[in-house]
């Protein structure tokens, strides 16, 4: 569930790519000596949300008609948040994203020097579960961004957001 909200980027969209691909995978008949269980999940939700779903998905769960629409999942984004969030091995991310282990090291590659390439941000957290916000404020500090601050409330984060001005919260 916490990946598929960091890959999603929303709660909401989150648990239903989740509750999506649990339907899918529930019909599943797995052979456990070919395959572990948790990669077949990881490739059911890639294939949902780098698929027509994810995008209708993003569309569906716009707030207002003037929210701008997300951008369109990236295959790149997604290994590299294979290789970060789920500590995923490369022949494993190339597994879930039906590639070669090279073409997975490539993708990983390419969003590093993406990521590497912009400025840091400075970054308000904003969560209420401690662990979930340490995992976050880890993730975003091996980006190579600060963390000025981590709310746990809608009132603190309002207030921190007002006096310590991030680039991104």
């Amino acid at each position: 569930r916490r990946f598929a909200r960091t890959v999603t980027g929303e709660q909401t969209r989150g648990d239903s790519l989740v509750k999506a691909t649990l339907e899918l995978t529930s019909k599943t008949h797995l052979d456990k000596a070919a395959v572990k269980p948790r990669l077949v999940f990881l490739r059911a939700l890639s294939d949902l949300w780098l698929g027509d779903y994810g995008a209708s998905l993003c569309e569906q769960t716009r707030q207002t008609a003037d929210d701008q629409p997300l951008p369109p999942p990236s295959t790149r984004r997604y290994a590299y948040l294979l290789k970060t969030v789920t500590g995923l091995a490369v022949q494993d991310i190339g597994y879930v994203l039906r590639r070669d282990p090279q073409t997975a090291h490539k993708l990983i590659q390419e969003a590093e020097h993406a990521i590497a390439s912009e400025p840091p941000a400075t970054v308000l957290i904003i969560e209420d579960e401690l662990f979930v916000a340490t995992d976050l404020e880890t993730i975003v500090e091996d980006l190579g961004h600060q963390v000025v601050g981590c709310a746990t409330t809608k009132a603190a984060a309002i207030k921190m957001a007002k006096q310590l001005r991030p680039s991104l919260i």
